[in-house]
């Protein structure tokens, strides 16, 4: 996680504490350059009662040679180094300091087990989904908190920390105001926390949507100082919700389809039954017989269509037939040109020497009927449509 800090050196303190070692809380000794232990202040004698004793063969002073030779070989006058001594872990900072070493000794232990935790924090937050964030309520929402996965969104977090783009900036421009007015609205009401749903634009002008969730911090006076909280991803969501709203839509296409399809075939048997009265009870020389048979021709045209509606909905029983492929491309090319764009050119090639297969005829037509749509939606500026 990045945030904008800054960082004051100890050298005063080390100085204070090096002239008046008496007061230090922390061990501190001074040995010659031979490894006799000269000197404790009381922290050391509390912490290693043994030091004067062992002198430069303590565990808390292993190494010490070295670090001498080092010092005398650089020319450098400290040096800073982690030791491990039972459980714990201390900075050692040594100073060669003419003919002697200073040496003082802090536990750091709960730092460094504070550090690796947040090590391990950013660690998750850096691969978890959610960019977590703290902007100052102020006009465009200046960054001063966010984590590194924000590169999620084409960003960096040192672009954000600049203050040369708030946070306003990557909301999508037709969002901005819809956002700023939701956010206005719960401030008002005295809400501490909330969700919204909006788009951001990416380093890379992508559109995502996000689900951000919001608190505010006040200041001891009550103050609104800064909104915090998470943003998600939740593109693919919104693509699978208006996936399902589709899918609601054609369910209630094909219900319309499958009743507008019954009611028709209620009417076609009416017609169908009048044709072949009519054609029964004229004569085949008569005036009137080639007008009944037309009737029925229609009326046969029309429950083949009606068949199509109860395919697409998907609502017919199947009746498996023996079918002649030909027969059945040319039947259903009616409601073919009917789909196809206007700039799409239907060409059917019968096969020769088809063989016969048994299927349900309505369902052999959904499946032409599917393939049609699809080479539809893959020629938006129009083709030719080649059934053979």
């Amino acid at each position: 996680m990045a945030k904008a800090t800054g960082h004051k050196g100890a050298d005063e303190e080390l100085c204070r504490l090096a002239a008046f070692p008496e007061e230090n809380p922390h061990p501190t000794l001074e040995m010659d350059l031979a490894g006799l232990v000269t000197y404790l202040n009381p922290a050391a004698r509390a912490y290693f009662p043994d030091l004067l004793t062992a002198g430069a063969q303590h565990p808390i002073l292993e190494g010490l040679p070295q670090v001498l030779a080092r010092l005398q070989n650089t020319g450098e006058k400290t040096l800073v180094r982690e030791i491990m001594f039972d459980t714990s872990i201390y900075e050692q900072h040594v100073v060669l300091h003419g003919n002697a070493l200073q040496i003082y000794l802090a536990d750091v232990t709960e730092r460094k087990q504070a550090e690796q935790a947040l090590r391990q924090v950013k660690l998750v937050i850096e691969n978890s989904p959610a960019v977590l964030f703290q902007w100052r309520a102020e006009p465009g929402w200046p960054v001063e908190l966010v984590s590194e996965n924000i590169a999620q969104f084409g960003y960096s977090a040192a672009e954000l920390l600049s203050g040369s783009l708030p946070y306003l900036a990557l909301v999508h421009p037709d969002d901005r105001h819809r956002v700023q007015r939701e956010i206005e609205m719960h401030v008002e009401r005295g809400d501490e926390r909330w969700a919204q749903q909006y788009r951001l634009v990416t380093g890379e002008g992508r559109t995502r949507w996000v689900d951000s969730r919001m608190v505010v911090e006040r200041d001891p006076t009550g103050r609104l100082t800064h909104y915090q909280g998470i943003i998600i991803d939740i593109t693919e969501y919104k693509q699978l919700e208006a996936q399902f709203l589709q899918l609601q839509k054609m369910e209630s296409i094909c219900r319309l389809a499958d009743g507008v399809a019954h009611d028709f075939s209620n009417l076609l048997s009416v017609i169908a039954g009048y044709g072949e009265l009519l054609v029964r009870h004229l004569d085949p020389g008569h005036p009137l017989r080639q007008h009944a048979e037309e009737v029925q021709r229609v009326a046969n045209r029309a429950a083949t269509l009606t068949r199509q509606l109860l395919a697409f909905s998907r609502k017919q029983v199947l009746q498996p037939k023996v079918l002649d492929l030909n027969a059945v491309v040319a039947n259903v090319s009616q409601l073919l040109q009917r789909v196809l764009e206007k700039q799409i050119t239907l060409a059917i090639i019968p096969g020769e020497e088809l063989g016969q297969v048994k299927a349900d005829p309505g369902q052999l037509e959904q499946v032409i009927l599917n393939l049609a749509i699809n080479a539809r939606d893959a020629m938006p500026q129009g083709g030719t449509l080649t059934i053979a």
